[in-house]
């Protein structure tokens, strides 16, 4: 396994686990040549930073079934632009082995960060993710409600929340299909406090006053 990071990554945030395995050595960040990063049977890095994989292509110890899998977290808060780094730079060659791209990520949470107002109407803000959300074959099956099995597997168990905070997002995103797993240890311990309202219910409302 290495990690490569970024130029711009602060390497006071590397953990000593981390060190041995990645890009920071000498006080600097250091990017190896990509015959030598082949070596390696898993490579984590950013979408942005796949880029430099992609370059491979033309290099004589490029191998088209290299990357047998593509992995992208949090798949629907990026953009469908940059996704399509890995994808298109590693995925797509002539005589290409298939790859398996697999998409982790939740549409219903926080999506792409786009400052400009062109992009969010020529449609950049929406993630590769929720583009294929919108294709018959990742639709619910309309008499079981229920996502195909062979291409979307949706996690509906919840080990963080109390019922009462899971309960609002179940009901307007999720069909209430999540379930709360979370133990009473976790979630209970604020349950009584003088801060509470209702001393049952643990949520506090409160109004924050700013300045623009």
């Amino acid at each position: 396994m290495y990690r490569m990071y970024a130029k711009s990554y602060d390497h006071r945030k590397i953990s000593k686990t981390m060190k041995p395995i990645c890009n920071w050595a000498k006080s600097e960040f250091h990017f190896p040549s990509l015959k030598y990063l082949y070596h390696f049977r898993v490579l984590i890095c950013t979408l942005t930073t796949a880029g430099c994989l992609a370059r491979a292509r033309e290099a004589h110890y490029y191998s088209s079934s290299h990357f047998s899998h593509i992995f992208i977290d949090e798949g629907a808060s990026t953009h469908e632009t940059v996704s399509m780094i890995p994808i298109a730079g590693l995925c797509t060659s002539r005589n290409q082995v298939h790859s398996s791209v697999v998409l982790a990520g939740d549409p219903k949470q926080l999506d792409a960060v786009t400052k400009s107002e062109n992009a969010v109407k020529l449609g950049f803000k929406t993630s590769f993710l929720e583009q294929l959300f919108n294709r018959k074959l990742y639709e619910r099956n309309p008499l079981t409600g229920q996502y195909n099995r062979r291409y979307i597997t949706q996690l509906v168990k919840n080990y963080r929340s109390h019922p009462a905070i899971l309960a609002i997002p179940n009901a307007l995103f999720y069909e209430n299909k999540l379930e709360a797993k979370a133990s009473l240890d976790t979630t209970n311990w604020f349950i009584g406090s003088k801060l509470l309202p209702c001393k049952s219910f643990p949520i506090i409302f409160k109004s924050v006053q700013g300045l623009c």
